[in-house]
């Protein structure tokens, strides 16, 4: 065993953690980027080093791995708000019977902006633009506002292209979300944005969530591994001996 190995297991109590969060902090960047199932990999990291670091007691990595866990979900709500706080929103879309509707707001973060609620109607033929009567409901949970279509500006780009806008300035702080209906029927339903807020204040906002819910999974499947391993080392253990010629 090399001195670095020896250092890191000799101090375990302090290296098992460290290296656990280093490796955890990579996998969260890995399910952001590449695919979510290296989230799901971070109990298992942690169990890995934990074992390479020979932190063998029940006790020790339980506790551990709390902690870490903890500690982890608490940079996975940070990592995540961060990349939903400089999100670029994407169009979300439905189909109708004249055609296709797609809906965003723009910007879709920052603090007491003008937000652009937009519907854009992709029509297969050529509609009179007075037979839309659009609305759009805009709610943060606490407070719910509706915009009737006497409100909502709109714009023929084309004999089949219509955009139909509405600018608020005077939206609350919070988290919003919003419903576009077109002739009474609700196309788009929970669209994400405006969060108009600071980031801190967002990232505040995730935290009890996240820790919640991952500490719960990470930790279900670390004490699962845990078991299993001991299960299977125990039952190693009363293997009767092999005859040896």
């Amino acid at each position: 065993m090399s001195g670095l190995s020896e250092f890191i297991v000799k101090n375990n109590r302090v290296s098992a953690p460290v290296i656990s969060v280093l490796a955890s902090v990579v996998l969260i960047y890995a399910s952001l980027f590449i695919s979510e199932i290296f989230l799901f990999m971070v109990p298992v990291a942690v169990f890995l080093v934990m074992h390479y670091t020979k932190m063998y007691r029940i006790k020790s990595r339980i506790f551990g791995s709390l902690m870490i866990f903890i500690i982890v979900a608490i940079l996975a709500a940070a990592i995540f708000s961060d990349n939903v706080y400089s999100y670029k929103q994407l169009p979300i879309s439905s189909t109708s019977s004249f055609g296709t509707i797609s809906t965003y707001v723009t910007p879709f973060s920052g603090v007491n902006e003008n937000y652009n609620f937009t519907m854009v109607v992709n029509a297969t033929s050529p509609v009179n633009i007075g037979q839309f009567t659009p609305t759009i409901n805009i709610t943060n949970g606490a407070s719910n506002v509706v915009i009737h279509p006497s409100e909502i500006s709109h714009l023929n780009k084309s004999s089949k292209e219509y955009i139909f806008y509405y600018v608020s300035n005077n939206l609350s702080a919070g988290i919003y979300t919003y419903n576009f209906s077109l002739n009474n029927t609700l196309y788009i339903s929970d669209g994400q944005g405006p969060i108009n807020t600071y980031e801190t204040t967002y990232f505040e906002a995730n935290v009890p969530g996240y820790v919640i819910s991952d500490l719960i999974i990470f930790e279900l499947v670390f004490l699962i591994g845990v078991f299993l391993a001991r299960s299977i080392s125990n039952s190693r253990r009363h293997d009767p001996p092999k005859n040896t010629k």
